[in-house]
């Protein structure tokens, strides 16, 4: 008798969890579709690409070193160092909560840091280009 009841409390116990579960996959799946986590994606979607052109650019950057431009080619450098740095941290920190109220604020605050580090990135990207398409610095 006691195995039965130990039985059924153990099933009841899997069955609670279970369902709990598919709760919470389908609260986060729900996050995961609001007009907010999607506006979020997508600046972070737009602004990965650049990461290659970062890196490109870091290589030119250091091919393009010369006596007379290194203060300036260590300065870009560290540009693009700190840009590729705040964008391989945003993604790390991103986790978006279950509760549907946190999730809002905390999706408002990720847009305005994700929006913060794709115009880093793209200002960097223009400087640099910029620097390496110089007539002056050919």
């Amino acid at each position: 008798m006691r195995l039965w009841i130990f039985i059924i409390i153990t099933a009841w116990c899997a069955s609670a969890c279970q369902s709990g579960n598919n709760r919470s996959q389908t609260d986060h799946q729900q996050i995961d579709e609001t007009p907010l986590y999607l506006e979020v994606m997508a600046i972070h979607d737009a602004v990965m690409p650049e990461m290659s052109t970062l890196h490109n650019l870091k290589k030119s950057l250091k091919e393009f070193r010369t006596e007379a431009n290194e203060e300036e080619v260590l300065y870009q450098i560290a540009r693009i160092e700190k840009a590729d740095e705040a964008m391989m941290s945003w993604m790390a920190a991103f986790q978006v909560p279950e509760n549907s109220r946190e999730a809002e604020t905390y999706l408002s605050s990720q847009k305005i840091k994700i929006q913060a580090v794709a115009d880093s990135m793209n200002i960097v990207i223009r400087d640099v280009e910029a620097i390496l398409q110089s007539p002056e610095k050919r």
